[in-house]
C-alpha cells in the first residue's frame, strides 16, 4: 500500500475528509492543569477539536501537547452530546500523525460541560 501524500503514513480504509463510523474509538489528550476533576469544559470547545484514532499509542497522543492524561470514547458519544451544531468526527491526517481526526463544529458551553462530566471518570494516567 502506498504512503499517504498528506501525512506520509498508511491508513487502510480511510481517506482525508472521511466521516468516521459511529463505533470508531478515538482518544483526546487532556492538557496539564485541565484534568480536574471535573475535566475543564474548555478542553472540548474547539471547533476543530483534535483527537487520534486509538490505534496511535497513548504516549504519542499525549506528547503532542505535553499532556500526562487522556480520555477515550466512541465517535457516537461525541456526536450525540455535540448534536446542536451537527458535529461530525472527520479523519484529518497531518504530517507525522496518520491517526489524527477532528470533532468538527461549534460546541455550546452546556455541551462542553456535559461532555466533561461524562468523560471525567474515564481519565487515564
Amino acid at each position: 500500500m502506498p504512503s499517504c501524500p498528506q501525512c506520509g503514513g498508511q491508513h487502510p480504509g480511510l481517506s482525508p475528509g472521511d466521516v468516521l463510523p459511529p463505533d470508531t474509538k478515538v482518544r483526546r489528550a487532556i492538557p496539564a492543569g485541565k484534568e480536574g476533576p471535573p475535566i475543564s469544559k474548555s478542553v472540548f470547545d474547539d471547533v476543530k477539536m483534535s483527537v487520534d484514532l486509538v490505534a496511535r499509542q497513548p504516549d504519542e497522543t499525549m506528547a503532542t501537547i505535553g499532556a500526562t492524561k487522556y480520555i477515550a470514547f466512541e465517535v457516537q458519544e461525541a456526536t450525540q452530546v455535540f448534536a446542536k451544531y451537527l458535529n461530525q468526527v472527520v479523519f484529518r491526517c497531518v504530517s507525522g500523525n496518520p491517526y489524527h481526526c477532528q470533532v468538527e463544529g461549534k460546541k455550546t458551553v452546556g455541551e462542553c460541560k456535559k461532555f466533561a462530566a461524562i468523560m471525567t471518570p474515564r481519565l487515564q494516567p
